[in-house]
């Protein structure tokens, strides 16, 4: 409180407010008729006390200088990283795995396709006469019956999360189920470091490791080969070709070994021995089950477009987040400086009560206010020949009263960051929801992405 009224007070009742209001009085009193001032005219003493608010304010103004270059800086800082943010998601638009994906109709250009042709079939009597005009789809074989509900024919019929918990648990059994065999020769109380007990542990996790790579290159090649997906070349067909290969010596491996330790003359379990060719098709059945998942079930293209959709989430959400920081910047320069402002008003206030006392003690001088008519002072300025952004900066015009400003010098801080806000300037509400829709319905493949 003290830094704002400090600057006010003196120049209203410190030593420079007594000095300065003894020469007003003393010039009005020695003035006579025919040497006295305008309403319009100030009096030496008078230019005296605008001297004294053009010190006051300079002095202000350089003591303001530190706290808007910090805050300047800050803003500019937060309109590269807006920058930054824009040309990331404008550099989406051209990223190769999407440049060449098709543009889709919008939505109104769906409603607006032509209907359906209805044929008129002649169909012979069976059962009855057949009356009226039929649909082609309603007596064809395999006609559609979703009543117009649209179908989804790239929706996986399993989530990968699914085929992905199945794995850990065909790991963790088939782990611990090949340790208690190949871990028959470790030595009771042997150290975690012993190199046979590594050895086994090892081994145990090898077995199911190798039955679940078979199973994920089968499946991932196998896939990609029975779904058509355009721009596949040679190498996904010999790719699957040899995938096979692996995922059959796989399966063999897995039925040989577990028919070996399930054998039902040699591998009873307890007191009730198991069909060892039963227990071999369970962890066979369980391993092909995941190479005919992935290779059917799945869909590759909706994966990849989910990512895709949530990489372009994540860029307009980033644009987003930088806008807010620009404008919040840009927000907070702008309050600075019209604190700035408020208490230069306050400045010029006080050295205009001072003369408008002097003369009201002197009587038969008073100033020329403005016009009724005209309009206020604005707070913020007008647009003129400065480029503008859609937010508008502070207006620098100081009081008038006497026929002349009461402020001599500018308020250079003041005015480079008010420059500094014209050009720098965020997106507004409208502005940013534009950009925003625009970018969106580009990368989403709405709108041609090669129009700017």
């Amino acid at each position: 409180m003290r830094a704002v009224t400090g600057p006010i007070t003196r120049l209203r009742r410190g030593p420079v407010a007594g000095d300065l209001t003894r020469l007003a009085r003393a010039e009005r009193r020695a003035a006579t008729t025919a040497t006295v001032p305008g309403s319009s005219t100030l009096g030496n003493a008078e230019v005296s006390v605008l001297v004294s608010i053009d010190d006051t304010i300079a002095r202000e103004d350089a003591r303001w200088a530190r706290h808007l270059l910090r805050d300047q800086r800050r803003l500019i800082a937060a309109a590269h990283a807006s920058q930054v943010a824009y040309r990331r998601l404008r550099g989406a638009v051209a990223d190769p795995r999407w440049a060449a994906r098709p543009v889709q109709p919008p939505p109104d250009a769906l409603s607006d396709a032509p209907e359906a042709e209805t044929v008129t079939l002649d169909l012979p009597e069976v059962g009855g006469p057949v009356h009226g005009a039929r649909s082609l789809a309603a007596v064809t074989r395999g006609a559609p019956a979703d009543r117009g509900e649209p179908f989804d024919a790239r929706q996986p019929l399993i989530r990968e999360r699914t085929l992905a918990a199945v794995e850990f648990v065909f790991v963790v059994v088939e782990f611990f189920f090949w340790y208690n065999v190949f871990g028959t020769d470790v030595q009771p109380g042997a150290a975690w470091t012993d190199p046979t007990r590594i050895s086994d542990l090892l081994l145990a996790a090898l077995v199911p490791v190798s039955g679940i790579i078979a199973a994920r290159v089968i499946g991932a090649l196998g896939h990609r080969l029975v779904s058509g997906y355009p721009g596949l070349g040679r190498q996904v067909a010999a790719g699957t070709a040899c995938a096979t290969v692996l995922a059959a010596l796989s399966l063999t491996a897995v039925y040989l070994l577990v028919h070996a330790r399930f054998d039902t003359s040699t591998r009873p379990l307890g007191a009730t021995p198991l069909p060892a060719v039963a227990m071999t098709l369970v962890f066979v059945v369980v391993l092909l089950g995941d190479m005919l998942a992935r290779t059917f079930l799945l869909s590759e293209v909706r994966a990849q477009t989910r990512a895709w959709h949530g990489h372009l989430d994540r860029l307009l959400s980033r644009a987003a987040a930088a806008n807010n920081a620009h404008a919040q910047a840009w927000t907070r320069l702008r309050t600075q400086v019209q604190t700035r402002l408020d208490r230069c008003e306050r400045i010029v206030a006080a050295g205009a009560r001072i003369i408008g006392d002097q003369r009201a003690v002197a009587g038969g001088w008073r100033p020329e206010l403005p016009n009724p008519v005209w309009a206020p002072r604005p707070a913020h300025a007008p647009g003129g020949d400065a480029p503008l952004g859609p937010l508008a900066v502070p207006c620098t015009e100081q009081l008038q009263l006497y026929g002349a400003p009461l402020v001599l010098g500018p308020l250079r801080s003041v005015a480079d960051a008010v420059d500094t806000l014209r050009h720098w300037p965020p997106y507004d509400q409208r502005g940013l929801a534009e950009f925003l829709d625009t970018m969106a319905a580009r990368l989403y493949r709405l709108a041609d992405p090669s129009r700017p």
